[in-house]
């Protein structure tokens, strides 16, 4: 089952969870993930790709965080901030 729910305070915070088989590890995830090469099945190089262009467009004030528990699910929340669409002004 997967679970997506979106919070709307400091921005926009994104919430996906599943109780899937969760990480090899419990408790928050270190990003970027660091994965072998050589080791066979996800590299997870998606999440990163994610993270980088988060950083990117709106800076170190908004991310990602994974929360895993092994064979327990994985909880992932994007942060980002919210666009009404409005334009500045003076910004040609």
């Amino acid at each position: 089952m997967i679970t997506v729910s979106i919070a709307d305070d400091d921005g926009i915070m994104i919430i996906v969870e599943d109780n899937g088989v969760g990480f090899d590890r419990d408790g928050e995830i270190p990003l970027p993930l660091v994965f072998d090469e050589q080791a066979e099945g996800h590299n997870h190089i998606g999440i990163n790709n994610v993270l980088q262009i988060i950083k990117l467009a709106y800076g170190d004030k908004y991310g990602m965080r994974i929360i895993s528990g092994k064979n327990a699910g994985t909880t992932v929340m994007m942060h980002i901030p919210y666009d009404n669409g409005s334009t500045k002004q003076g910004d040609d």
